[in-house]
Order: C-alpha cells, then sequence, then structure tokens
C-alpha cells in the first residue's frame, strides 16, 4: 500500500512490474560423475545474457583433482568450460568458480557444483518404516497390528 494525496483514496495499491535480464545463462547447472565411473571429462557452457561487455577473468576448481580448463569468446557470446578429474575413486563436492569483471564495484563470481558420489537407491516403504517407527509408539492403529 502506497499514500497518496487523494483525500477520497488516501491509500491505494501500487503495482510494479520489472523484467530483470539473465547475466549469465549456466547449462547444465551441476557436473556430476558416478562413484568408480570412467574418467571422462564433463562440458558445461556459460552464455552472456546481456549486450553488456563482461569479461571471464578466471576459472578455477575448488579441489585439485579437478582440472578446468575454457574455451571460447573470452568477451562476450559464449564459451565451454571442460572439467577432468584424474580418478572418480573416491567422493568429492567443489564448486568451478568462473570469475568476471562486472560490474566493476563488485565483480560477479558464478558458482558451478561438481560432485562425484555413488548412486542414491530411492526410499521404499520399509525405509520409511525404519526411520519412522510408528508401531513402537502406539500412533497408528493400521501399522500397529504386526504383519
Amino acid at each position: 500500500m502506497v499514500t497518496t494525496d487523494d483525500r477520497n483514496e488516501p491509500y491505494t495499491q501500487l503495482t510494479v512490474r520489472t523484467f530483470i535480464p539473465e547475466l549469465v545463462r549456466i547449462e547444465p547447472a551441476a557436473i556430476k560423475w558416478m562413484l568408480n565411473a570412467e574418467n571422462g571429462a564433463r562440458t558445461f557452457t556459460l552464455t552472456l545474457g546481456s549486450d553488456v561487455p563482461i569479461q571471464v577473468i578466471g576459472v578455477r576448481a575448488s579441489d585439485d583433482r579437478l582440472l578446468c580448463d575454457a574455451q571460447g569468446a573470452r568477451r562476450g557470446g559464449s564459451f565451454e568450460i571442460t572439467v577432468t578429474t584424474a580418478s572418480t575413486a573416491q567422493p568429492l563436492r567443489g564448486v568451478v568458480r568462473i570469475e568476471t569483471n562486472y560490474p566493476p564495484e563488485r565483480p560477479k563470481v558464478f558458482n558451478v557444483p561438481v560432485e562425484i558420489a555413488a548412486r542414491r537407491r530411492p526410499a521404499t516403504t520399509g525405509d520409511l518404516r525404519q526411520s519412522f517407527p510408528l508401531r513402537a509408539r502406539g500412533l497408528h492403529p493400521r501399522l500397529d497390528r504386526e504383519p
């Protein structure tokens, strides 16, 4: 609600519609290897979404086991970043950090999650009963009966 100088209607609702342009688009949003899988390289694309000349200053990984290589236009347009790992034998969670020069007062940094992990199996009804033992507490009449 905002106030106005109209005596008949001193308060009114103000609706503001804005368009916020996408500064950068990163696809895919995350990179994942399965534990003990082949050490193939993974690539993601960084596309600049505005006409503002943004320069990518640096690309680096948070873990020494990851190697990053940026190819393509470094000023304007888009480029690809290839991430490789020496081994997928150990789990890893990290980020690829992309540093830019925009805006000059406080340059943006974009992080892309990187993970080496085992496949997570979906939860089953048995898992839920172990996690929430309602029968033991006598809280659910149908589950209180022995199977």
